[in-house]
């Protein structure tokens, strides 16, 4: 994947050289503009509005953000990775927290209110279990596109070539690895449901001795 990228880039940048050169028409023009967007919380998943600027929020700890370009499958392709990192953030916050919580549990809310957590996180991350194995091709196709736009917009995409292909390739290795840790992580809130509705099962028990 990095030698296809490679070659790509080199490709971009001779052509911004040849549209130097030999001054190509329309070549000091470029629809491409950088941004760099902050992703919160509910853009990721709007299931998860009630945890939002809360403790398990990984933007607490730092400030999760993508870069656009005003290309529309690069700029799709840049969010899906963000969102994707943001709920797997997330999802770990939820079962860190879980974890150091529950054998402290003594009351049946508060068992419920780490069942509402456990759920919220699982629910997300079957959302994006079904996204996160198309990243790797969706780069491939990215990659192709890019490249068929280098003569209508050679300075565009070749400036930003750099920032375009580190993206792609971060991207899909966010979609080799995703799909294991979406895996561990949902098998360990199964895991912790079931610890859940045990310590439940004990405080009716002690409840009614």
């Amino acid at each position: 994947m990095k030698k296809v990228l490679l070659i790509s880039a080199l490709i971009l940048v001779f052509a911004v050289g040849t549209a130097l050169a030999f001054g190509i028409p329309g070549a000091s023009k470029s629809n491409l503009k950088k941004e760099v967007k902050q992703l919160k919380l509910t853009d990721a998943a709007a299931t998860l509005k009630d945890f939002e600027g809360g403790d398990l929020d990984p933007n607490k700890a730092k400030q999760v953000e993508y870069t656009v370009f005003n290309d529309a499958d690069f700029d799709g392709f840049s969010l899906s990775v963000a969102k994707i990192e943001l709920i797997i953030a997330f999802s770990n916050n939820v079962v860190a927290d879980i974890n150091a919580k529950l054998d402290k549990a003594e009351k049946q809310e508060d068992l419920d209110a780490l069942k509402k957590n456990a759920e919220a996180a699982s629910a997300a991350l079957a959302v994006i279990a079904v996204e996160a194995p198309k990243l790797v091709d969706s780069s491939k196709n990215i990659i192709s596109g890019i490249k068929g736009k280098v003569t209508s917009d050679p300075l565009g995409y070749g400036k930003n070539a750099k920032d375009m292909y580190a993206t792609l390739e971060h991207g899909a290795e966010v979609g080799k690895n995703a799909p294991g840790q979406i895996k561990t992580l949902t098998d360990n809130l199964v895991e912790i449901l079931g610890k859940i509705k045990t310590k439940g099962d004990e405080l009716k028990a002690k409840a009614a001795e």
